[in-house]
């Protein structure tokens, strides 16, 4: 969790106390959303996946109330039981054997602490390049990436058409490769 560690230490502490009081109803949520078939782990794993949600874009939402956080949880977490239930419909898993199963899912090594801080400053490079882009491919962009949002949603709240929303998006990714090109050389 290297986005929690980037975290000051009191926001670290106010996200475990989120999770404090509110894991155990986001975890009935889920059960409740994932039906008959989910177990405890299923919905825990749902729970903790919007943590790390929030913890990722925690510089986005840090502002907000207890109370606004706990429906950004919710809402998360329904979003997270939709997908898995969509997944679960399209996916049918083939048992395997045992002498397959060991050679399919060899042992993984933790990464290298070089890899770590290679990925962290990929972020911190990242997160830049996206905050020194004009108003209006960031905000398209941080709605679609960040919110998971349909264009049709982001175009209907900017209260512009969805096609210039999909023009802003396709401008602002070429814009972010182009400065991340032009940093590397």
């Amino acid at each position: 969790m290297i986005a929690l560690m980037l975290l000051p230490e009191e926001d670290r502490d106010r996200i475990g106390r989120l999770w404090s009081e509110y894991g155990g109803t986001l975890i009935e949520r889920s059960l409740d959303l994932l039906g008959s078939a989910a177990t405890y782990k299923n919905a825990e794993d749902i729970v903790s996946e919007a943590f790390i949600k929030l913890i990722e874009h925690y510089e986005r939402y840090g502002g907000r109330t207890d109370e606004q956080m706990k429906a950004i949880l919710l809402r998360t977490c329904t979003n997270l039981c939709i997908n898995e239930y969509r997944r679960g419909k399209r996916i049918t898993f083939q048992p395997l054997e045992e002498e397959e199963n060991d050679a399919a899912f060899p042992e993984n090594d933790p990464p290298a602490p070089e890899d770590l801080i290679i990925s962290e400053e990929a972020v911190v490079r990242l997160k830049d390049i996206v905050k020194s882009l004009g108003r209006i491919y960031r905000e398209v962009l941080e709605m679609k990436i960040l919110e998971e949002l349909p264009d049709a949603a982001i175009a209907e709240e900017l209260g512009i058409p969805a096609g210039t929303v999909r023009t802003r998006l396709r401008r602002a990714r070429r814009l972010v490769i182009e400065k991340w090109e032009e940093e590397e050389k």
